[in-house]
């Protein structure tokens, strides 16, 4: 793997370059930029020269646009994930001519349409409406996954809904499964299918079931797309960071030590994708982990403590050990007092009297599930060991600060995206590391055991991202690229060139990488 081209915004950390999609017909790629409320167009013809030549504004076609979240191209169309300016509102998915760019037409989805795909045969695009709640907690739309027909064309298009409302009897057993269901403030409770909340989506082969990240909820949706159905909602379960091997720096202390810590990691994977051997479909997943940090929750959130330093439901294990709320504080080590876990751990509806077990953000590292959502591999400590091998006076650095140690006590590098593809027969696995930049390549093609195969990272570390661009005039690309939020898997049948290429939208830099993935 290795860059061979690239475009800047010339924005720094204001989301200029976050989700590619590459159209093989036009050899164009479509990057949306949050911040702007629109999408880039980039010509890649020549991926070693990438130029901008267009830019779509999202209000033009819908005047109560809010954010640009989510792009997907097939058959030569456009989607585009737009949320209302009032996001627990209704929002649209857009649909453009990827030659002419064109406005085709759009439809209504439900709530914070935060990521598109299209199914391999073209038929459906699906939308994983988020339908997150208000900062007051006072608003908690039903989440679902818009599921758009497009057998009869764009302007007979029909949307159904596959939503959670069926779960809604089910609140306790969920629980009980490990299935987090806590939303909630002072005046009322969530229902099962307003807490549930889609983040990403990944279609099988077949085009007939669809598999959705529920990221806050550390969950797994299965949806069956011909009755836009979901069947099932399956706990992840939870990484034992005390185990062998999946040991882990918790401490911001200045100094690498990864070692077992009585400590839980909840998956929690934003992003998706999916792929198949010997007839068999399996999912991989990033465990990035993610807080609730609302206003509302916090007001739920009896810690009693001086000084919380954060909203929602995040919470030290210092400040539990001071709020005495530890059931054995002589358990757990002083040094992960500053280690950032959440309030409302699972298995429990609501919060304890008591914390018999300690649950982190993320599992910092990437799992393999099969289709029915169990455990085929999970990456242990390798993520972070290979950090600290390769970047040991930078590990876990901030993706808009460089220092040693930075986000230990918090998620620590933070894998987000995840693209999969097929190169001269073998299937590879390509993960964003969000914090630390730079992306994780493994070989996947034997599901149970993955070769890890490269980290490669664009960053530029001798550029200090908040001092020298952040804070003073170097310009926003100097330290390289940085936070990547979305990846995008070209094969080399589709390329304009004759290898396949990996697109990365790095959000922090405001930069667009294409890199060329050698046989």
């Amino acid at each position: 793997m290795e860059k061979i081209g690239g475009h800047s915004t010339g924005v720094f950390a204001g989301d200029a370059a976050e989700i590619p999609a590459y159209d093989p017909e036009t050899e164009r790629v479509f990057v949306v930029n949050a911040g702007a409320g629109a999408v880039n167009v980039l010509d890649a013809s020549e991926p070693t020269d990438p130029t901008m030549v267009a830019t779509l504004e999202t209000s033009e076609q819908f005047a109560d646009a809010g954010a640009t979240n989510s792009v997907a191209v097939a058959d030569g169309a456009l989607a585009v994930a737009v949320a209302a300016k009032a996001q627990q509102e209704s929002g649209r998915i857009l649909f453009y001519d990827t030659d002419t760019l064109a406005f085709i037409a759009s439809v209504t989805v439900g709530a914070l349409p935060d990521y598109v795909t299209f199914s391999p045969d073209g038929r459906y695009l699906l939308s994983a409406d988020e339908g997150e709640p208000g900062e007051d907690y006072d608003a908690d739309p039903e989440s679902g996954i818009s599921i758009v027909d497009l057998s009869a064309g764009f302007d007979e298009a029909t949307v159904r809904t596959a939503g959670f409302e069926a779960f809604d009897d089910q609140r306790e057993q969920l629980i009980a499964d490990g299935v987090r269901i806590f939303g909630r403030n002072e005046d009322r409770t969530s229902t099962v299918a307003e807490d549930l909340e889609p983040e990403a989506i990944t279609v099988g082969r077949d085009s007939e079931t669809a598999w959705v990240t529920l990221q806050e909820n550390n969950a797994l949706a299965v949806v069956n797309l011909e009755p836009a159905e979901v069947t099932d909602v399956v706990a992840l379960g939870y990484k034992d960071f005390s185990e062998p091997g999946n040991g882990l720096d918790a401490v911001d202390d200045g100094a690498i030590d990864i070692r077992p810590e009585p400590v839980f990691g909840m998956y929690q994977p934003d992003d998706i994708a999916s792929f198949t051997v010997d007839g068999e479909s399996y999912v991989v997943t990033p465990a990035e982990g993610d807080a609730r940090e609302y206003d509302g929750l916090t007001a739920a959130t009896e810690i009693e403590v001086d000084d919380r330093e954060e909203d929602g439901e995040i919470v030290t294990v210092g400040e539990l050990r001071e709020a005495d709320r530890l059931a054995d504080p002589d358990a757990v080590p002083a040094r992960l007092d500053e280690l950032e876990v959440t309030a409302y751990p699972p298995f429990v509806d609501g919060q304890p009297e008591e914390y018999e077990e300690l649950y982190a953000f993320g599992g910092r590292s990437f799992a393999i599930w099969t289709a029915e959502g169990d455990l085929v591999f999970e990456s242990g400590n390798d993520f972070e060991t290979t950090i600290a091998e390769q970047y040991p006076e930078f590990f876990n650095s901030d993706d808009d600060e460089n220092g040693l140690d930075e986000e230990s006590a918090a998620s620590g590098p933070e894998p987000e995206g995840v693209a999969v593809g097929t190169v001269a027969g073998r299937t590879y696995a390509f993960i964003g590391i969000e914090e630390m930049g730079g992306v994780m390549v493994y070989d996947v093609s034997d599901p149970g055991d993955p070769g890890f195969v490269q980290y490669h990272n664009t960053r530029d570390f001798s550029v200090d991202p908040e001092d020298d661009i952040d804070e003073g005039d170097q310009p926003a690309d100097a330290a390289g690229d940085l936070g990547p939020e979305g990846l995008t898997f070209v094969a080399a049948a589709d390329s304009p060139i004759d290898d396949a290429l990996l697109i990365v939208g790095f959000e922090t830099s405001g930069t667009t990488g294409i890199f060329r993935i050698k046989d």
